[in-house]
Parts: structure tokens; C-alpha cells; sequence
């Protein structure tokens, strides 16, 4: 290197040389991975609570005791000095709850032996600016928070067979303390904004009750197939694939219902492809009273034993919830319904008591729509009985329909004269077709 500097003509010492080399490479450094280096932006996972958007917020239970759920609004803002542009949005949460959208269903993964179960949430957000305010996510409209709060556990014994037991309680105040772990990437920059969005449920939508353990009955096992009740003419009742059992290494059953004319119910649950077990409900009292599996897979059923417990709700088909269509609350007022259809109150009828003139007919005698005896201004007298006397100017006024909106107004502008008519063009009579010359007397026939 010194004798680079000096065949371009620099006399520098070889040591003030190196120096210099040092200090560009970590002038440079800085620049490239160093504090100099322009930082990313910093995006934040916020959600609406009672004091706006936030890290922490606590929510209120928006469904019902059975099956509670929580309205969750999300927003994104940015806390860095450059501008953001999100593309994804991935939330996970633990697998006993679910998330849900208004408009469509969450895309959702669950990966073996991990309790948190990932939901790529959409993103239409173009750019988020520096230190600005919060921009909710749009796309969502409103994600909701399912507990997934079932009655019954499922677990395999070593024939692989389904098995329904007792879930064990969760205290519902360590259950409503919800921690979202949520990753927001960009789309100008190699790297991703992590964070921990954490949502307080109420814990009083969460308790339930342990249940108690179904009784044991003995089993019958018989080659090549045990006996099926007779049940004729059944219909599809729906079916629903579902995750039970340890959030860590859950077992997804598919099931089909199906029902007999008497109203009976029999479900087939499927394991990995297999129908496995069978389950009888043939009272419609919702409790399982028998029970058949195939130990070997082979599609016969050889084993049977009788049962005695609720039907777990993770095999039912899923109903989707049912939006209720607000009433206004007039329609059920039978005050309200007669003022509606005394259509001869006229409109001032819709007006409060205290000032809501004299009630008016809207179909007086002919006589009375004579021009009015008292002044203009006047109140008409009230005549005999305390029956109040038509106003007969507004109710003229009322009539004119032809005297457009503005009649009602105190100071109606002048009435727009329609334009006048174009003048009638004079109408050319022709003759059809092309006119011929009358042939004279002396032309050459």
C-alpha cells in the first residue's frame, strides 16, 4: 500500500497510511452494519380496547354463556423512523382457541408437538408512516376469539380406536390471560417486526364445571362383526372435521351424522381416512348409548359395548353462528303502530306532543275548504266539544301537489314557469314513391 501512495505522488508515512485504512474500514463498517446504518421500521400489532388501541387490552364476552366468544379489532402502527410496507400477517395463539374472520376463514397450520397454532391474517395496508396513528386492518373487519372449551377430551389407545373422556378444568383466570405472538413482514426489507400482543378475557365466560366420569360397561366383542340396530331410510345429517385431544399433538376426526325418521342419530367417526367407531343415539336425548369400533381397521365392525354420556359437541356438525337482525324497538310499540297507520293525522303526527300542532284531517267536508273567516296568523277558534277546526289554507297547501317540495317552506321561491313548447314544425306532405310524368297523347308508346 505504500507504494501504491507513492506511484500516485503521496508522500504519507507507511504508519499515518495504515491509519488511514483503518479508520475508512470502520467509518465504512458503521455505514454497512454498524450504528450508522439507516434502522428498519418498527411495526406494532395494536388491538381495541376501552381507551383505544393498544398492547394490553381486556375484552368482554360478545357471545353467549354456551359458547362465548371475543370481538378482536387490530391495528397496525409503525414506531420506527422509515417507513413501512406490511405484507403478512401471522398470529399464534394457543390451540384451545380459535380464530375467526366475519368475511372468511383464517388459513390456519399446526405443526406436531407445538401448543400454538399459526393464522396468516390478511394485510391490505399500503404503507404505514413514521410515529403516525394506528391504521386498523380493514381487511378483517373484526377477527373473533373462539375458546375451544370442550366437554370431552379424545385420545387413541393402542388399536388406534377414539376415545371420549372427561376434559380436565382449566382455571379460567390463567386461560383469560391470552398472549398473541404475532410476525409482520415487509415488502422492501429483509426482516420481519415481532412482538407479543396480550388480550385479558373475562374469566367468568371461561369457567365450566368438571363432569363427572360415564360409567363402564362390559365389552362384546364377536367375528366377523358385531349386530347393528336396524335402522332403515336414514338422511345426512351433515358432517364436521375437527381437532381434539392435546393441543400439542392433536387428532383430527372427520364425522359424518346421520338421522332416522323417527329422529335418532348415528355417528360415524373417521380416523386418518378409517371409519373407527360408530356412536348411537336413537332417543334424540343427545346422549350416546351405544358404541361399535373396528379394532383392525379392516371395515367391519368386531367390538360393541353400551355407553352413557353426552355427545361430545366437537363431533355434531358445526353450525355457523347466526347473525341477528336488529328490531327497532318502535316497531313493537303499539302506540307507535297506531300513529304509523292514522295516516289522516298527517305527517306532523310523527312530531313529539309538545309541539305537534292540533291534530288536522287530511279528508275535511267540501264545504270547508272554503277560504278561512279568521285573519292570516290567527289560531282558528276551537269549536264546540274541544274538536280542533281544519286549517283549511294548509290543508290546500297540502292537496297542491302539483306546487312541488317548496310549498312548505315560509318563504317559498318563485315557481319556475315551464319552458316554453317549441313551435310545431310544419309537417311536409310527399307523395309515396318516386312521382311519373303523365304520358301525352302524342308520345311513342
Amino acid at each position: 500500500m505504500h507504494y501504491v501512495a507513492q506511484r500516485i505522488g503521496l508522500r504519507i508515512p507507511p504508519g499515518l497510511l495504515v491509519a488511514l485504512a483503518i479508520i475508512a474500514g470502520v467509518i465504512g463498517a458503521a455505514f454497512w452494519i454498524g450504528p450508522f446504518r439507516p434502522l428498519p421500521p418498527e411495526v406494532q400489532l395494536l388491538a381495541a380496547g376501552e381507551r383505544g388501541f393498544a398492547e394490553q387490552v381486556s375484552l368482554a364476552n360478545a357471545g353467549t354463556d354456551a359458547a362465548p366468544r371475543f370481538g378482536l379489532v387490530l391495528a397496525l402502527r409503525n414506531t420506527g423512523r422509515r417507513a413501512a410496507h406490511p405484507t403478512r400477517l401471522h398470529l399464534s395463539v394457543p390451540g384451545t382457541f380459535r380464530l375467526r374472520s366475519t368475511r372468511y376463514e383464517l388459513p390456519r397450520e399446526v405443526l406436531p408437538g407445538n401448543p400454538l397454532v399459526r393464522y396468516t391474517l390478511p394485510v391490505e395496508v399500503a404503507s404505514l408512516d413514521p410515529d403516525g396513528a394506528p391504521l386498523p386492518l380493514a381487511a378483517l373487519d373484526t377477527v373473533w376469539i373462539e375458546p375451544q372449551l370442550d366437554d370431552y377430551y379424545c385420545a387413541t389407545m393402542s388399536d388406534s380406536i377414539p376415545e371420549f373422556a372427561p376434559a380436565p378444568r382449566i382455571d379460567p383466570v390463567r386461560l383469560g390471560d391470552l398472549r398473541a405472538f404475532y410476525s409482520v413482514g415487509d415488502a422492501r426489507f429483509d426482516s420481519r417486526a415481532t412482538g407479543v400482543l396480550r388480550v385479558r378475557l373475562d374469566p367468568a365466560a371461561l369457567a365450566r364445571p368438571a363432569l363427572p366420569r360415564p360409567p363402564a360397561f362390559p365389552t362384546e366383542i364377536r367375528e366377523p362383526m358385531v349386530p347393528a340396530p336396524a335402522l332403515a331410510a336414514l338422511r345426512s345429517a351433515g358432517s364436521r372435521t375437527a381437532l381434539c385431544g392435546d393441543p400439542q399433538q392433536p387428532l383430527e376426526l372427520f364425522t359424518t351424522a346421520w338421522e332416522t325418521p323417527t329422529g335418532g342419530r348415528m355417528l360415524v367417526v373417521y380416523l386418518n381416512g378409517a371409519p373407527r367407531k360408530q356412536l348411537y343415539d336413537l332417543d334424540r336425548d343427545s346422549i350416546i348409548e351405544l358404541e361399535l369400533w373396528d379394532t383392525d381397521a379392516d371395515g367391519r365392525f368386531e367390538a360393541r359395548r353400551a355407553a352413557r354420556y353426552p355427545i361430545p359437541g366437537f363431533l355434531l356438525p358445526e353450525r355457523l353462528p347466526e347473525v341477528a337482525v336488529a328490531i327497532d324497538s318502535l316497531a313493537d310499540d303499539p302506540a307507535w303502530q297506531l300513529r304509523f297507520h292514522d295516516v289522516e293525522a298527517g305527517p306532523f303526527r310523527f312530531l313529539p306532543d309538545s309541539v305537534r300542532p292540533p291534530r288536522l284531517s287530511l279528508r275535511p267536508p267540501v264545504d270547508s275548504l272554503a277560504p278561512p273567516a279568521t285573519p292570516p296568523g290567527v289560531a282558528p277558534a276551537p269549536a264546540p266539544g274541544g274538536a280542533a277546526v281544519p286549517d283549511t289554507a294548509w290543508l290546500r297547501r297540502f292537496h297542491d301537489t302539483a306546487a312541488g317540495p317548496y310549498r312548505f317552506a315560509p318563504d317559498p321561491p318563485p315557481r319556475l314557469a315551464p319552458p316554453p313548447a317549441p313551435p310545431a314544425r310544419p309537417r311536409r306532405q310527399e307523395p309515396l314513391g318516386t312521382p311519373v310524368p303523365y304520358p301525352g297523347a302524342n308520345d311513342e308508346r
